[in-house]
């Protein structure tokens, strides 16, 4: 977490039950604001969601509104390395999304930039996609060519602007988030959900 309220730069480990003890002021109560912040912006979808604080300065490190404000989160679902990270900012009174990232370790890395979305997805985890694709041949009649055909695209960095989502929807291509979901092709990972991006 950087420059959200007293917590310039810190690292915190997380469990499933925590108790969070310091003194006063030393920052307790904003450790609980920045999920506050986080559930502001992703579920209730709030336009500006710093007007709980009265503005950007009240959250902003040392009210320096020329900061911009990152939280990350890793998790482990289901035996995989998930990062989630937003970078954000409210200057002038204007809500941002400067920075989004999510990455799947081993798998895929979707990071978006201002209006540029960047999707890389692991080399190793593609070839293991086709060396094992022969057996879900028969539920996904012709993914195995058009997966080969993709294969380059897939696994080298795309970039697309996000003026494009229509178009990719139209295209079928991913879906309202941007992702075209797939069945793991792995006797290992049967049980597992896998994403892969194809940008035409």
């Amino acid at each position: 977490m950087k420059n959200f309220k007293s917590l310039h730069d810190c690292e915190i480990d997380i469990g499933k039950l925590n108790v969070v003890v310091g003194a006063n002021a030393s920052g307790k109560s904003n450790l609980v604001e920045a999920f506050r912040l986080l559930k502001k912006i992703y579920v209730d979808k709030d336009m500006n969601p710093f007007t709980e604080w009265w503005g950007y300065n009240n959250v902003v490190w040392q009210r320096k509104e020329e900061l911009s404000i990152t939280i990350g989160l890793l998790f482990d679902i289901e035996g995989f390395e998930v990062y989630f990270e937003i970078t954000c900012s409210g200057v002038g009174g204007k809500f941002q999304i400067l920075r989004e990232v999510l990455d799947i370790k081993g798998y895929l890395k979707f990071q978006k930039d201002g209006e540029w979305i960047t999707i890389k997805h692991n080399a190793d985890f593609i070839k293991e996609v086709i060396k094992n694709v022969d057996e879900y041949e028969s539920v996904y009649r012709g993914f195995k060519s058009r997966l080969i055909k993709d294969k380059n695209r897939l696994i080298n960095e795309s970039k697309i602007r996000t003026d494009l989502e229509q178009r990719l929807l139209e295209h079928e291509l991913i879906n309202s988030h941007f992702w075209e979901y797939t069945r793991v092709f792995s006797n290992k990972m049967t049980s597992k959900n896998f994403y892969l991006f194809k940008i035409p």
